[in-house]
């Protein structure tokens, strides 16, 4: 008999369920996930020191078998649209605050929104004068005219 063996274990078979149950916890796809975690002040994260107030950040820890963890800084709500801005560094946060970089990805959120709308729209009236030609085709004429 082993020397760890359970003495209230009858069989083999039971002893080994039971040797399987204590093994220690998987690591890799099973293992439980960490956790992220939100910071929303100066003092709970000193990373959000130098930025105004409604700024948040989000520590997402990598996978197990390391203990780094990545830092995305989250914009305050957009008022125009309703929108957060998920940042990787504090240059992207530093540049997002730039006014003119503001102002820019603005415009070219409306430029992009206007070249769908423009498409749809070329779409939607190729269709309409293709099922309508029939009607405004001009006619043949029939016969000789005097």
């Amino acid at each position: 008999a082993k020397m760890d063996e359970d003495p209230l274990l009858d069989d083999e078979e039971e002893q080994e369920e039971a040797e399987w149950s204590a093994a220690p916890p998987r690591r890799g796809p099973h293992a439980k996930k960490k956790e992220r975690h939100f910071y929303y002040s100066p003092q709970e994260h000193h990373l959000l020191e130098d930025l105004p107030e409604g700024w948040s950040l989000e520590a997402v820890p990598r996978g197990s078998g390391t203990k780094h963890v990545d830092y995305y800084w989250i914009s305050p709500v957009d008022l125009d649209t309703g929108r957060q801005k998920r940042l990787r560094s504090m240059n992207e946060v530093r540049a997002y605050m730039n006014p003119q970089n503001i102002a820019m990805e603005r415009s070219k959120r409306v430029d992009y929104e206007k070249e769908q709308v423009r498409k749809v729209l070329e779409s939607l009236l190729s269709k309409v004068e293709r099922r309508c030609a029939k009607f405004f085709a001009p006619k043949k004429p029939t016969g000789p005219r005097q």
